[in-house]
């Protein structure tokens, strides 16, 4: 697996990549602050991901560091009532 954090202007994205390419699992923060989870919502960007075809800036990031945001949102997602 590979994790990413892509920034560009005020939006930012997480994703959980798979050897093939493919995002399994996205967190996207978008231009108003308000998050949005893949497993809630439709966000989930479709067909292969090549780095060298996204805009913005990319950042390696850890595993670890993937889980803790995505289940601290999917936390607070489902306690305040949220798709």
């Amino acid at each position: 697996m590979e994790y990413i954090l892509i920034s560009f202007e005020n939006i930012q994205m997480w994703m959980e990549i798979e050897k093939e390419g493919y995002a399994l699992r996205q967190i996207v923060k978008d231009e108003d602050d308000i998050y949005h989870l893949s497993c809630m919502e439709d966000c989930l960007a479709e067909g292969v991901i090549k780095k060298e075809d996204l805009a913005g800036k990319i950042i390696s990031i850890k595993k670890e560091e993937f889980e803790e945001k995505w289940n601290n949102l999917k936390k607070y997602m489902k306690k305040n009532g949220e798709k």
